[in-house]
């Protein structure tokens, strides 16, 4: 979090705008991190940047956007202050910023989108200038997408950071992070990075327990009877991977120390954590057969 009071935006700053990034695809903070998908909430940050730039005397009022820890942020927008003299000036910012984020994501982000609208509803508290410069200086600071890529397995991404949220309080920022990797050691020196962000900045962190990781076991009995029925079933040898998402798994086994080993598969999932969402429904019925088989077999050889 980064603190600093809000007070009542300067008479002068009589127009409230709210400049809004939107249309990005979002998806999965660890299945899809290493694709290189925009953050509408560093995009949003470029915008009040530019737009304090573009301005002199214009004020933050509030940074909004994303959702959950675990998703890229698909939406977000800032709330500014500004003279109405001044309205041209951050409109043609916008413009020129988005231009330079369409020449860099829009190849990929193809809906991409960014817009000025009043924002008369919201209450004109704002920051100072500058706590909001500091504010930003802290926000563009913060890394995101893949820090490093695994030397263990080709093309797995061992650690990354997703800048998921912002919301604003009176108080100051609440910014959401979520950090992942499959090394112990690599994970706190990632949130160690993060922390001298905060340090520099004046802002605090406040760190939950990681995901617990769950070690590839390739000679797992239990995956080499998944693998046969998955083959049986669905008429094609089944891929094994590891991938860098945080799995359920991993916390059965830590929990339940009599469980010994673990598989993870399923039907078809597109889109994963965003609006977008889908299940492919034919997928469906072959995986759940694959599940009775499995449970069957494992029931005959206790027996």
């Amino acid at each position: 979090s980064l603190e600093a009071p809000r007070n009542p935006a300067p008479a002068e700053c009589s127009v409230l705008l709210r400049l809004k990034v939107q249309g990005l695809m979002g998806g999965h903070s660890g299945i899809d991190i290493h694709e290189g998908r925009g953050n509408a909430v560093l995009m949003a940050v470029a915008l009040a940047a530019d737009a304090l730039a573009a301005s002199p005397h214009a004020v933050l009022v509030e940074l909004a956007g994303g959702d959950k820890h675990n998703a890229i942020p698909r939406e977000a927008s800032v709330v500014i202050g500004v003279p109405p003299e001044d309205e041209v000036a951050i409109e043609a910012a916008v413009a020129k910023r988005l231009q330079a984020l369409r020449e860099e994501f829009g190849l990929l982000e193809k809906g991409l989108s960014a817009s000025v609208e009043t924002a008369s509803e919201v209450k004109a508290k704002a920051f100072s200038r500058k706590d909001a410069s500091r504010f930003l200086a802290a926000l563009r600071l913060l890394p995101h997408g893949v820090i490093k890529m695994s030397h263990a397995m080709e093309g797995l991404v061992e650690t990354s950071n997703n800048v998921a949220s912002i919301t604003t309080t009176d108080e100051g920022l609440k910014v959401l992070l979520s950090t992942r990797s499959s090394l112990g050691s690599a994970l706190e020196a990632a949130r160690e990075r993060l922390q001298a962000v905060a340090d520099l900045t004046g802002g605090s962190l406040v760190m939950e327990p990681a995901y617990p990781g769950w070690a590839p076991a390739p000679a797992s009995p239990l995956l080499e009877v998944t693998r046969k029925k998955l083959k049986a079933i669905c008429n094609e040898e089944p891929k094994i991977l590891a991938i860098h998402a945080g799995l359920e798994c991993g916390i059965l086994l830590e929990k339940c120390p009599t469980l010994r080993e673990a598989v993870s598969f399923g039907p078809t999932i597109t889109g994963a954590h965003s609006p977008d969402e889908a299940l492919e429904i034919d997928t469906v019925s072959p995986f759940f057969r694959t599940v009775l088989a499995i449970l069957a077999e494992l029931a005959a050889e206790r027996q």
